[in-house]
């Protein structure tokens, strides 16, 4: 008959698991925890520890004391920082940063910059967003607004997006088409003739984020 483990046993299980550590001799010569302690937690469900002996598990484990003794609130502090800048919401950036990078290695650069402008999303939160602020209308979109942009998404037709319509050429904000089995990008540069607005998209060209929201 197996016995159901604590939250604590379960949770040293599964940092043990994550860091690669395989038994709990390996883990009580990097805690000093001996290994008949360990055993004895994860042997006995109603096993409590002295303070700490906790500490020192999630010094050894990486994680906060109160994750793994009860299971609650974030693992670690990575998670904390990264709970608090998704609080403080999505980052502005300047299109011409996406020029060399892709946004998913921009964010992460500077995902730690805390002189960076944030804006929440009026539809929520996450990690693949970022702003763009609008100096002239773009599209029904006037100036002054805000256009957040998710790079982990995939467009649906009219919608705004970031795109790069050939190699080493600087992205813009374009519209996205699909119409006829086809797919078709929209320049919405005034400057341009009527003409060469749209445009098929082709291997060379690449969709980078889909709008998410505007705000002012």
């Amino acid at each position: 008959m197996n016995i159901a483990k604590s939250v604590l046993a379960q949770n040293i299980d599964r940092r043990m698991a994550d860091l690669g550590v395989r038994t709990y001799k390996e883990l009580a010569a990097i805690s000093e925890v001996s290994a008949s302690v360990l055993t004895n937690i994860s042997s006995n469900p109603k096993k409590s520890v002295m303070a700490p002996v906790a500490v020192m598990l999630a010094k050894a484990l990486k994680c906060r004391v109160e994750w793994l003794v009860t299971g609650e609130g974030p693992m670690n502090l990575d998670e904390v920082e990264r709970a608090n800048r998704l609080r403080f919401g999505a980052p502005v950036i300047e299109i011409n940063e996406l020029a060399r990078t892709d946004p998913k290695d921009l964010l992460l650069s500077i995902s730690e910059d805390e002189t960076r402008e944030r804006h929440p999303c009026p539809k929520g939160n996450a990690e693949s967003l970022f702003i763009i602020k609008t100096d002239v209308q773009i599209g029904k979109y006037p100036a002054g607004g805000m256009i957040y942009f998710d790079w982990d998404s995939e467009p649906s037709s009219g919608q705004l997006v970031v795109a790069r319509t050939a190699e080493g050429m600087a992205p813009e904000v374009m519209e996205y088409y699909f119409a006829r089995g086809k797919k078709f990008l929209k320049c919405l540069s005034e400057e341009i003739p009527k003409e060469l607005l749209v445009t098929e998209i082709e291997p060379e060209m690449e969709i980078i984020a889909v709008m998410k929201s505007y705000a002012i």
